[in-house]
């Protein structure tokens, strides 16, 4: 699909966290910015403008996260967004990042980012994955953490996956 916007309008009121729903909306800007690239895989992060008053003005902006794959991957074939043609004329499967692995590692690095902002949004990002493999990297952060509010955000983040893992009956190291 070479049409992003057409693409969104019809992936994202699927969403369980889409909040448009029951709403006439429209799908009106998509900006995206490169997180990772390397020959396997992109990651990528859509700013994704919807309008709900009939105007090309956002209403609301989505972050969608997505990992972008140069042939389709069966086993993820419930989280493929659409085939997406690049300006380049390749096309890649476009999948939703949360469910894929280059996602996690991706956000991981950014654990070790020099800014502070950076670090707090990976650590919420993590937590909100419910992703027990990042739980002993954010400890790890944590630990090392000088900035005090990031290392607030990172404990939290270690609480949350802490009690998805007593929760689940997961074992984890102390």
């Amino acid at each position: 699909m070479s049409d992003r916007l057409a693409m969104w309008q019809a992936w994202l009121p699927r969403q369980r966290w889409f909040a448009g729903k029951g709403r006439p909306a429209t799908v009106v800007a998509d900006t995206a910015v490169d997180v990772e690239r390397t020959p396997s895989h992109v990651v990528r992060v859509h700013l994704v403008g919807v309008s709900y008053d009939g105007t090309s003005t956002p209403t609301e902006t989505y972050q969608v996260p997505v990992v972008l794959r140069p042939a389709e991957q069966p086993a993820s074939a419930g989280a493929l967004i659409a085939a997406v043609d690049e300006p380049d004329g390749t096309t890649w499967y476009a999948y939703d990042g949360p469910h894929d692995p280059a996602f996690a590692a991706a956000v991981l690095g950014l654990l070790a980012h020099d800014r502070w902002d950076v670090r707090w949004a990976a650590a919420e990002v993590l937590a909100e994955r419910g992703d027990l493999t990042a739980l002993e990297p954010l400890r790890r952060v944590q630990r090392q953490e000088t900035d005090p509010l990031v290392r607030q955000v990172v404990a939290s983040a270690v609480a949350r996956l802490e009690g998805l893992a007593a929760a689940s009956g997961a074992e984890t190291p102390p």
